[in-house]
C-alpha cells in the first residue's frame, strides 16, 4: 500500500533505520536479513518500528520494494519501505543521518551498512554495524530501552 511518510512517522516511537537498494548485490540482502531477525526479536516491542530506505528510488518502486519486503517476511505497519525523490533521500542520508553515500560509475551505489536508531522524538541516539554481532546485540538492548522511555 502506498502512502506519503513525513517526518511525523518517526516521533512516538523507536526506529531502526537503514539504507538499502534492491538490485544490490553486495551488503543489502544482509542487511536486510539481518533487519527481518532484529523485527523477529522485536516484534512484541509495539513502540519499536523499523525503516529501509531505498537509495535508488529510480529502480525501487513503491511495488518493488513491497515485494522486497514481502521476501524478507516485513510486517506491514511494522518494517516500513520508503522511497522519494533521490536528491532528497541523498541529502537526507548525508546530511540527516550523516552516513556515506555515493555513486560510481552507471550503477554502483556505495553507502553505509549502518544501522541508525532513532528515538521517539526523532533524534539519532546510536549507529550499529550491521556486521558485527555484538552490536546487533547491543541494538537490540537499546531499542527496547528507548521504546520504554517512549511509552506513554
Amino acid at each position: 500500500q502506498r502512502q506519503t511518510i513525513s517526518q511525523n512517522a518517526f516521533l512516538g516511537k523507536a526506529s531502526i533505520v537503514d539504507f538499502i537498494f534492491t538490485s544490490c548485490g553486495g551488503a543489502c540482502p544482509l542487511m536486510s536479513t539481518k533487519m527481518s531477525e532484529l523485527q523477529k526479536e522485536l516484534t512484541n516491542e509495539s513502540r519499536v518500528q523499523f525503516i529501509s530506505f531505498s537509495v535508488d528510488p529510480e529502480t525501487d518502486t513503491p511495488d518493488v520494494l513491497t515485494t522486497y519486503a514481502r521476501g524478507y517476511g516485513a510486517i506491514q505497519g511494522k518494517w516500513i519501505f520508503l522511497t522519494g525523490d533521490k536528491g532528497k533521500i541523498y541529502q537526507l542520508t548525508r546530511e540527516g543521518f550523516h552516513l556515506g553515500l555515493d555513486t560510481e560509475g552507471e550503477d554502483a551505489i556505495i553507502h553505509s551498512q549502518k544501522f541508525v536508531l532513532v528515538d521517539h522524538r526523532g533524534e539519532i541516539r546510536g549507529y550499529y554495524d550491521s556486521e558485527d554481532d555484538s552490536s546487533m546485540t547491543k541494538l537490540v538492548t537499546d531499542a527496547r530501552l528507548l521504546a520504554g522511555v517512549a511509552a506513554p
